[in-house]
C-alpha cells in the first residue's frame, strides 16, 4: 500500500503502527457485527507525511478513489483493516486492506451516506 510516498507491506502495518479494533456493522453486513483489526488512518498518513491536509484521497485497486475530510477522519477515527475477525484479509475477501468506520459507534452520524468511504482493495492514501 502506498501512504503519500511511502509504501507498506501489511506486515509493516501491522508491526509498524497501534491496531486498532472496532466491532461494527456495515451496508453489506447488515444487523451481523464483524470484528475488524488495523493501524488507524491518521496514524498511518500523519507518519507518511500526510498531517494537516484537509482531506486524504483514498483509492483501490479498481481506481476508485474518494477524498475523506480530515476533520470526519478525525471524529470517526476510522481505520485501515487488515483483519476479518482475527484473520488477515485475503484478495479474495476484498483485501488484503480495507477502510472501515465504527458506523455502529456512531449510527446515526455514519449511514448509507459514507458507505463511499468504506473502500475495500485499498491501495493507497494520498493527498487530496
Amino acid at each position: 500500500m502506498l501512504v503519500g510516498d511511502t509504501s507498506y507491506t501489511v506486515n509493516q502495518l501491522e508491526r509498524e503502527f497501534d491496531q486498532v479494533t472496532i466491532h461494527t456493522v456495515s451496508t453489506w453486513t447488515q444487523d451481523r457485527i464483524i470484528e475488524y483489526t488495523g493501524p488507524a488512518l491518521l496514524d498511518v498518513a500523519d507518519k507518511s507525511g500526510l498531517a494537516g491536509q484537509s482531506g486524504l484521497k483514498l483509492t483501490s485497486a479498481d481506481e476508485y478513489s474518494v477524498t475523506v475530510p480530515r476533520n470526519e477522519a478525525e471524529l470517526y477515527q476510522p481505520i485501515i483493516a487488515i483483519r476479518v475477525d482475527g484473520q488477515r484479509i485475503g484478495f479474495k475477501d476484498k483485501g488484503p486492506a480495507r477502510m472501515v468506520w465504527p458506523r455502529s459507534q456512531y449510527p446515526d452520524e455514519i449511514g448509507a451516506a459514507q458507505d463511499g468511504y468504506w473502500l475495500w482493495y485499498l491501495i493507497s492514501v494520498s493527498e487530496n
